[in-house]
Parts: structure tokens; C-alpha cells; sequence
């Protein structure tokens, strides 16, 4: 999955349009969702910069990535850009 890569071939990775980077693994979730889960700062603003994101797409659950990032902060923050 790209989000357990580094942030450069990540951004490689990006650059080649065949890859779907909505394509969700087990339980829905998409390397979107994962990069917020898990604070990925790096990957986050890569996977924003291409518009093919979908950053509402929620996982089986139902939680969206949004959620799930503020959720995981528990009041420290959202990881935001700049």
C-alpha cells in the first residue's frame, strides 16, 4: 500500500496515473484514510495534491478519513497543511 512507503516513491508512485489511489484494501480503508489515521503529515499533503483523491471516501464503517483524523488527535489537532 502506498502509505507504508517512503514519501518518495510515494510521490513516484503519484506521478504514474495508473495507479487508483482510491482503491481501498480490507475494510474499505484507502491510503487517504490510513495516511490520517496514522498522522502521516508527508503522505497526507502528497495524496491532496492529486486530484484524482477522494478525501470523503469512508471506509466499511462508515468513518471518513476527516473523522478519523480528528478522532486519533483527541484534541492535539488535525494535521493541516503548511
Amino acid at each position: 500500500m502506498l502509505v507504508k512507503m517512503g514519501t518518495r516513491k510515494v510521490s513516484l508512485l503519484l506521478a504514474d496515473m495508473r495507479i487508483n489511489v482510491n482503491k481501498p484494501e480490507d475494510e474499505g480503508v484507502t491510503p487517504f484514510f490510513i495516511a490520517c489515521e496514522n498522522g502521516h503529515r508527508e503522505v497526507i499533503l502528497l495524496l491532496l495534491a492529486d486530484m484524482r483523491i477522494d478525501v470523503n471516501k469512508p471506509r466499511n464503517t462508515g468513518y471518513t478519513p476527516f473523522y478519523i483524523a480528528c478522532w486519533r488527535s483527541q484534541g492535539s489537532g488535525v494535521v493541516a497543511p503548511g
